[in-house]
């Protein structure tokens, strides 16, 4: 084999290489593309919030006389997957942040002015928010003012206190030119509730 031969097959050689080399990090290169133009539908699919497995909503005037309205269609929540032991503590919350809005929020102003309610029922929480048209108020610094237990001369702060026992989430904001009274309880289990309603 001549000398111009062997170099030209050594040539041939370091070509089909730097081929070769080019083409796996092209593939590499491509198969990185691909996983970023799809990605893994699953993971965001479970990033996701779950929706409202039911959801009501209810107007009343500013009146006492209408608890007994909102007690009535509250009476709807009674049932699966919401625990009777945290309907009946919910529908307490309701009725006392029912009161307040009309006692304190809604304090000398029109009956005609209606307080909003809705309820959304989820797998494993219910969210209970109340709108009131009242001045805004801090209702966490006031918590922070209160003391663990019950003062028997402080009716409001014994209330709001009650409220914060039986939920796991109670917040006042301001949205707009109007407070959202949010409540957030999520089910119990078999173990917190009484013995004789347990499951045998």
């Amino acid at each position: 084999m001549s000398q111009n031969a062997g170099s030209k097959t050594i040539k041939i050689g370091l070509a089909k290489l730097c081929f070769a080399a080019m083409k796996t990090t092209l593939t590499h290169s491509w198969r990185s593309v691909t996983c970023l133009l799809k990605p893994d539908l699953s993971a965001i699919e479970d990033s996701l919030p779950l929706p409202a497995v039911q959801r009501a909503f209810l107007q009343v005037k500013t009146d006492l006389n209408a608890l007994a309205d909102v007690l009535l269609w509250f009476d709807q929540f009674n049932g699966p997957p919401l625990p009777d032991r945290d309907w009946q503590q919910c529908q307490l919350v309701l009725a006392e942040g029912f009161t307040n809005a009309v006692r304190h929020a809604h304090n000398g102003l029109p009956v005609e002015l209606l307080i909003d309610i809705e309820v959304m029922i989820f797998a494993g929480r219910i969210e209970i928010r109340l709108w009131d048209c009242g001045a805004p108020f801090n209702l966490a610094h006031q918590l922070e003012q209160l003391s663990s237990s019950f003062d028997c001369d402080a009716e409001g702060g014994r209330g709001l206190q009650l409220m914060q026992k039986l939920t796991d989430g109670l917040t006042y904001t301001r949205t707009g030119n109007r407070n959202c009274l949010l409540i957030v309880k999520h089910y119990s289990t078999g173990d917190e509730l009484p013995a004789w309603k347990r499951k045998r």
